[in-house]
């Protein structure tokens, strides 16, 4: 995870703060404007950022909570359709059990705290699964598994030998 130091300042004037901030810089002032919208999450902080209709931003990031300069680690995925993925992730956070393979998908819903199972063949649960106590992998231990390939060159066992019962059964393990 890449990593900052967290400031936050209050100001009581952005007129009076602007000639200072310009001695300072070699540029500007740039305005940014953006909307946030703050999801709750387990393992960390989870925000939206919107800067345009067609540009925004995935932010999850873990600082602690406490006054002044602090770490802060995270990762931002840029998005063309903020208005999609924050509607997404308003569905992904309210659903009471989140059943998907090995995805994007997979990584919001739980961040944002929903009951997660996953199913995974080719790809490395290790690697990239869900994390935390609400998540669970389904997945069929094979000689030639995780091979990380986009095409199988045998006949998807991985994936075929995942039975409806098994990933039933960790759904039902994660709702009790």
């Amino acid at each position: 995870m890449a990593r900052n130091i967290e400031i936050k300042a209050r100001i009581a004037s952005v007129e009076a703060l602007e000639p200072k901030a310009a001695a300072l810089a070699d540029q500007g002032p740039i305005e940014i404007r953006q909307d946030d919208t703050f999801f709750v999450c387990p393992r960390g902080r989870l925000k939206h950022r919107a800067f345009s209709a067609t540009e925004g931003q995935l932010i999850f990031y873990r600082r602690a909570d406490q006054a002044g300069p602090k770490e802060s680690f995270y990762v931002l995925a840029p998005t063309a359709s903020p208005d999609a993925l924050r509607e997404f992730i308003d569905m992904a956070a309210a659903c009471r059990l989140f059943l998907t393979n090995d995805s994007g998908a997979m990584h919001i819903a739980s961040a944002a705290g929903a009951r997660t199972v996953a199913v995974f063949g080719a790809t490395d649960e290790f690697a990239t699964g869900p994390t935390g106590p609400l998540a669970r992998v389904v997945r069929e231990k094979v000689e030639c598994s995780p091979c990380l390939l986009r095409e199988c060159p045998i006949d998807h066992r991985c994936m075929t030998r995942v039975t409806p019962d098994r990933g039933a059964g960790a759904a039902l393990e994660l709702l009790r």
